[in-house]
Formats: C-alpha cells, structure tokens, sequence
C-alpha cells in the first residue's frame, strides 16, 4: 500500500515535467521558425536591391565571319588633316597695314604675307639713325676741344682721388660680406646633413613597414600570415608567387645588412644612395606582391570584398614607396648640389671681392693718369677721341638693331605649300607669336577616326583601307588609349594625296577590314579572352538575355575551353553562332544582374 501512494505522489511530478518540456519545444521552434522568417526577408530585400542596380556592359555577337560581307568591315567617318602645317606668327607687336594672301592660295618660301604698322618701332629706327649722327659730331667736337680739357686735368686728379677713397671702402665691404657667408653656409651644411639622417631613419622604416606587410601576405618567412589568403595566393599564375618570394629575400637581407650599419653625418651621402638603391629594390617587390593579388582569387574564406581590400592597400604602400624614393632622391640631389651651390656662391663673393681689388686699382690707375694728364695733353686726347669713337661704334650697333625690329614689320612664308587658315584682316592688332595665317603641304593627309573598343581589337598597324570606296591608304597608328569621355580611340591613317583628291577640313568614309574575331574559325567558336572568367572549378562567360520582365540581364553560361590564338581562346562547348557575350563589365555582375548594353 505504501508503494501505492509513492506512485500516486510520482504521477503529478511526470506531468509537471512533461509540460516544462512540451513548452520548452514549443519556444525554440517558435524561436527557429522566426529566425528563419527574418533571414528569408532579409535575402527577399537584398534580391530586391540587387535587381534594381544595372551594369553598363560592352558586348559582341558570335557570328560566323564568312556568312555576310556585311560582317567583314568596320565602317567609319574620318576627319582629313594635313600631315605638314605651320603656323605664321608675328614676330613683334604691330597694326596689319597690307594682307597679301587668301585661304587656298599657294605661297612659296620667303614670299611677303603681310606689312605692319608699328609706330614706336619706326621711331625708335629713326631715333638710332639720329644718335648715330650724333656721335659721329661728337667725335669731331671731341677732337677739336681735346686742347681745353688740358686745364680740367687738374680736376680730374681730385676725382681720382675720391675714387681711391670709395674703392677702398667697398673693398672692406666685399671681405665682410665673404665671411659672414662662409659662416652662414658651415651651418646651412651642418643643418642639411643633419635633417637628412633624419629623413634616412624615416626611409628605412617605411621599407621596415612595407617588408612586414608583403610577408603578411606572402609567408616568405616565418611571421604573422594572412591564412585565409594562402589557398587561392597568384591561383592565377603560381610562378608570381615564386618570383615575389624570392625578390623579397634579397630585398630582406639588404635591408638587414643596411639597419646595422652605422649612419652619420659624414657618411649620410653613402647611406643615402644604399638607401635609394633600398627603395627601387622595394618599388619592384611591392609592385610584384600588387601582381600576385591581381592573379589571386576570391574564396569562401576570402571573399572578393577582403581581396578588393588588400589590393588598395597595396596600391596605397606602392605610393608611399615611391614618395618616400622621390623623398630620398631629392634629400640625396640636394646634398650632393648644395657643397657645389655653395661654392659658386664663394666664387661670386671672391669674385664681387677681385671686383672691388680691380676697382681700386683702376682708381690708383687713372690718379695716374691724371697727373699724366697734366703733363700729356696729347695722350688726353688721344684717350678721348677713343672713347667718343666707342660711343659711335654703340650708336651704329644700336642703329643696326633697329633696323632688324623694322624688317620684323615684314612677315614672310617660313615653307611653301597652301594657306589654309586665314586667322587676321587688315586693320588687326598684332602681338608678337600670334598666328595669322597656316600653311599646309597637303601631298599627304592624315585621315583620324574613333572606334568603339571592340572594333580596335579587329584591325592592325599598316593594315590597308578604303578611303571614299575607291582610294587606298595604310592604318599608321592605333591610339594606345582610348579618350577619357567618348571612350573611343583614335586611329591615324595616312594618305598619299599628290591629285588633292582630300581636302583638310573635311570628312570622308572610311572602310576597314576586320580581323576573324568572335567568330567560327575552321569550325571553331574563338572569344576574345578578356570575356572569358576562369575559376578553380568551372569556366564561364555571361550571355545577354531577356528576364520575364523583358529586361536585359546577365546570364552564366559554363564553357569548355580549347587551344588559344593571341588574344583569342577556342570554345569547344557552352556557346552557338547568335549568341550575344558580354566583353567588357563581366567582372562586376553576378548571375542574372540587370544590365545595360553601352
């Protein structure tokens, strides 16, 4: 009976129990079921805002080469410029008095264009001439007064004397002024080689800093790693990574052989130049780490994000590197200028010094010559008829000069050819190096025209084209880079126009053949590979297509690759001649994004 009532006080306990438990269930599905809502919201708002984003893209259709004529050209307008063209300009400042040309006219070399008007330059010739007359009376006055002077010499002795006195003082002057300098330059030097340790102490640390975050990322040795990177480090191209690691091992050990040596004043240009050498070495490594990140790729341990990130900031160290190699070099040039500075300016000094010397004796000198004056009316007049002698040789010279500016008012053909722009009428106010007409030697004309990205990749250097459906010329040069606005780049063709069937100025048609590109080549599709994305695991391109909504969109399409030509690679499957492949903005979508076809 006992046992009984022991049962009976267990049975309310159980239930207790069993509810407790119930309720605890109840509560975490409730809790997971909740959580689960709020992520699937989540993921519903991020889909949202990414298909209200839309990418620009550029893109090219598959299409087989020999299957329209249509598809074998690039068709374009060309703007048609001179290969040769001068500008005429003004030589001095001027009023157009006479125009002898027109727009189209032929010129040949030395023929007049035009006459100017410039009033103060005719009188500044007429002036000289006067002057020059002048001095020429003045030498036969100075000759006939020679006799005279004879009693001023005596004045001319006191002058001298002043002279002596002045000299003298200057001289005094000169000396004070070169010591102080020498002085003044001890401590400017002092003071520079000081500020360039300085400066060596802050050069070595960046390269301290930067080998610790290349082996951050690279492991050349032991130390602090970025482990989530180490998978898929230069996936891309393995020998990067072998190549950076071993760059950084010499770059380490110069670093380290450097650290411990001593640096000082007396050896900072020494320390400096081991420390520019330091520096390139650093410039190359940091450049070759920015590679290895540029051939990795992204991870579910380290996404796109992260890679995106470490790729800034080594864009930011390969800065820093070559500010701080600017920084070197410069605090290096200025050390090795500034001993030489220094001494050209001891050399003005002792110059400015010799000046005043030279001064002093040529005031003792002409003392003498005073007194001699006295003595020697002759030799007087000998000296005076030779400096007034000297006065008309400057006259004639200035004279000379003068008429130089007045033939500058006559404008002149530099080359032969075709005016083709006339930039003044008459009347015009001229300054000098304003351009009044062009001439153009039109035997051959450039012709420019702009083509869109994908149409450069389709053509050559030296490649033949049609002009007007019936004239050929050669492609002679392709841009390098396309325009910053227009993002189109420019091609130059040149041709030979000895008929001037080609008219500056004007637009003509140009056609060009394409090279076999995007298209069925002996039975295989070839696609530039820059539309191609290579991962570990799958090989895909991204298609244009129409959603539900009719809205383009970027589509995955898996491919599998064959042999590869150039810039070319052969898809044996994954793609059919009418597809539409995104070329250029692949690298920022993702499967199924909004697009825009630029």
């Amino acid at each position: 009976m006992t046992e009984n009532m022991n049962e009976k006080k267990k049975r309310p306990q159980k239930k207790l129990i069993i509810v407790i438990t119930s309720i605890i269930i109840i509560a975490i599905f409730g809790y997971g079921a909740y959580a689960t809502l709020q992520k699937q919201n989540k993921e519903n708002i991020e889909d949202g805002n990414q298909k209200t984003k839309v990418f620009e893209v550029e893109t090219t259709t598959i299409s087989n080469a020999s299957s329209s004529s249509d598809n074998l050209y690039i068709e374009a307008t060309g703007a048609v410029e001179a290969e040769t063209k001068v500008d005429v300009s003004a030589l001095t400042k001027g009023t157009i008095q006479l125009l002898s040309f027109d727009r189209g006219d032929q010129v040949n070399t030395g023929q007049v264009l035009a006459y100017l008007k410039n009033t103060s330059t005719r009188t500044g010739y007429q002036n000289a001439q006067t002057n020059y007359y002048n001095m020429l009376s003045n030498l036969e006055a100075v000759k006939r007064t020679t006799q005279s002077n004879v009693e001023q010499a005596q004045v001319g002795v006191i002058q001298a004397q002043e002279a002596i006195k002045n000299a003298k003082t200057s001289l005094e002057s000169n000396q004070e002024n070169y010591d102080n300098a020498i002085a003044l330059q001890e401590k400017n030097l002092k003071d520079t080689k000081n500020s360039a340790v300085i400066s060596y102490s802050n050069h070595l640390q960046t390269i301290k800093d930067a080998l610790e975050d290349i082996n951050y990322i690279i492991g050349a040795e032991p130390g602090p790693r970025l482990n989530e990177i180490k998978t898929t480090l230069s996936a891309k191209n393995y020998s990067a990574l072998v190549k950076v690691k071993n760059t950084y091992k010499n770059t380490k050990t110069d670093y380290t052989n450097l650290k411990d040596k001593e640096i000082n004043t007396k050896n900072i240009e020494e320390r400096l130049e081991e420390i520019i050498a330091l520096l390139k070495k650093t410039k190359t490594l940091t450049n070759e780490t920015i590679i290895v990140l540029d051939n990795t790729v992204s991870s579910s341990n380290f996404p796109q994000s992260a890679l995106n990130a470490e790729q800034d900031k080594f864009s930011g160290l390969y800065n820093t590197i070559i500010n701080s190699l600017q920084s070197a070099e410069n605090t290096f040039n200025n050390l090795s200028t500034i001993e030489l500075s220094q001494e050209k300016e001891r050399i003005a000094l002792k110059n400015s010094i010799q000046s005043a010397q030279n001064q002093l004796s040529n005031a003792e000198i002409s003392y003498n010559n005073a007194l001699v004056s006295l003595n020697s009316a002759k030799e007087s007049k000998k000296q005076q008829i030779l400096s007034a002698q000297s006065q008309v040789d400057s006259a004639l010279g200035q004279l000379n000069l003068s008429q130089e500016q007045l033939a500058d008012l006559t404008i002149s053909a530099p080359i032969s050819g075709q005016i083709t722009a006339k930039n003044v009428e008459i009347g015009a106010e001229l300054n000098p190096g304003q351009v009044i007409a062009s001439i153009s030697q039109t035997d051959k004309v450039k012709v420019i025209i702009n083509l869109a990205s994908e149409d450069v990749y389709q053509i050559n250097k030296g490649q033949e084209v049609i002009i007007n459906q019936n004239l050929k010329a050669e492609i002679t040069n392709i841009a390098p880079n396309a325009d910053q606005q227009t993002k189109k780049v420019e091609v130059e063709i040149l041709v030979d126009n000895k008929d001037k069937k080609l008219i500056p100025g004007t637009f003509v048609d140009v056609k060009i053949k394409k090279n076999e590109q995007n298209s069925v080549k002996n039975g295989a599709i070839m696609i530039p590979l820059k539309a191609l994305t290579i991962t570990q695991t799958e090989n895909y391109v991204y298609l244009v297509k129409l959603n539900e909504n009719n809205d383009l969109i970027a589509k995955k399409q898996l491919v599998s690759l064959g042999n590869s030509e150039a810039n070319l690679i052969e898809i044996k499957s994954g793609l059919n001649i009418g597809d539409k492949i995104i070329m250029a903005g692949s690298k920022s979508i993702e499967n199924n994004s909004l697009i825009q076809i630029k």
